[in-house]
Order: structure tokens, then sequence, then C-alpha cells
């Protein structure tokens, strides 16, 4: 019996187990292997994505921190509008990726559009006084991002998709 080896690079150390199994277990070997591969890899996923998701929560809780500690005038309507409008695309894009729309989608929580913009009152603000302070301690410590930044930024948010 022939057996065919991927290269040395995929296979690493497991090639010599694999050989001394024997012609009637090399299928079993090479299930056992690419199962721990596949299970290694996910568990790499799982842990960079808790990693992610601890610094969002970090970041955020500093940062609302940091509003919590400043002190706003009268934030103008239309910037609240404005996020309002951009959480219900952010919403309409995330229903659309599930084959449904943001009309089905509404009928299916007995939902209006008026209701979705009451909801998003409160997050939206919140939003807004975020941007408004991030910009503030951006401009008070010369935080700038060069266009280079803004590209490599660009395209790992590319990347996530």
């Amino acid at each position: 019996m022939f057996v065919l080896f991927p290269s040395h690079d995929i296979l690493g150390d497991e090639r010599e187990e694999i050989l001394r199994c024997g012609s009637n277990n090399v299928v079993n070997a090479f299930n056992t292997f690419y199962k721990n591969t596949f299970k290694a890899s996910m568990k790499n996923i799982i842990l960079k994505y808790k990693e992610q998701k601890e610094e969002q929560r970090s970041e955020g809780e500093a940062i609302q921190e940091i509003i919590k500690s400043a002190t706003f005038t009268e934030i103008p309507e239309v910037l609240i509008d404005s996020e309002i409008h951009k959480m219900i695309h952010e919403l309409e894009h995330s229903v659309n990726n599930q084959g449904l729309d943001l009309a089905g989608y509404l009928k299916s929580i007995n939902k209006t559009h008026e209701d979705l913009h009451q909801d998003f009152d409160k997050q939206a603000t919140e939003r807004v006084k975020a941007a408004l302070v991030l910009r503030q301690v951006a401009q008070e410590n010369k935080i700038e991002a060069s266009d280079e930044e803004i590209k490599a930024e660009v395209e790992k948010q590319k990347n996530r998709r």
C-alpha cells in the first residue's frame, strides 16, 4: 500500500508517529492529527476573541469613567439624531446579513421605526458623548493618526469581515 503524505511543514513531527501506526491505522492517525490540529486552532481563535472582548470591555469602562467625570453643555440634537440613524443602519446591515429585511424584523418584534428611535436615544447620546470626549482627549494630547496607521486600521477592519 502506498501512502502519500503532505509536506513535512504540515505534518511536522506527526509524520513519524503516523508511519509507525502501520497501513491499517493511517486513516485513524490522520484523523487524530487533524482533529487535534483543529482543536488547537479553535482554542487559539477563542482565546484571541476573549482577549479582544476583554480589551473592548476595559476600554469601554475607561471611556465611561471619563464621560461620568466630564461636563457637557447641551448636546446638539442633530448629533444624536445622526447617531441614531447610524445605529439603525448598523442594525439593518446586521439583519440583512441574517437574510431578513428591517421592516420584517421590526414587525417580528412588534416595533416601529419610531420605537427604534426612542429605544436608541439613550445609547446614541452615550455614543456621542464618548466620541466628543475621545476627540477632546486626542486634541489636548495632540494625538493624531498617520495616513499609514489609518490605512492599516482600514485593512484590519476589512479583514475582520
